[in-house]
């Protein structure tokens, strides 16, 4: 696999993070609130940041760099004390380290063994 590559796995799993975060403050957070109070206690800047998809992925001198811009508060919407609404930990540890990772990981190890072999079959070995 090569950066390339990376970048575009990581990038669409980042996107992947942003869609079901939005879809959790959809569902847990403002599907929640009677009419009344979304209009009186919602002020829409979660949904505009997770709707809004800021990040970058960028090659780096050490690798691959990856920013994103996520409200602050995102964080503490796993509390208990503010809904445990699962937004936060569960999507970013979830998603990229168990998913975006492993394709990664293991894309690289399958690219690397077909580059072996046809070092190998370059240089006259017969492999099945």
């Amino acid at each position: 696999m090569n950066i390339d590559h990376a970048i575009t796995t990581l990038s669409r799993g980042i996107e992947e993070i942003y869609r079901k975060q939005l879809e959790i403050a959809e569902q847990r957070i403002y599907g929640n609130l009677s009419m009344p109070e979304r209009v009186k206690r919602r002020t829409g800047h979660l949904r505009d940041a997770l709707a809004a998809r800021r990040f970058s992925v960028s090659r780096d001198g050490q690798g691959v760099r990856t920013t994103a811009d996520v409200p602050l508060y995102l964080r503490f919407l796993d509390m208990k004390r503010f809904g445990n609404h699962q937004i936060y930990n569960r999507q970013v540890y979830g998603i990229l380290y168990h998913q975006v990772l492993n394709r990664i990981k293991y894309g690289f190890t399958d690219e690397m063994a077909q580059q072996i072999r046809d070092e190998l079959i370059r240089a006259g070995a017969y492999l099945k």
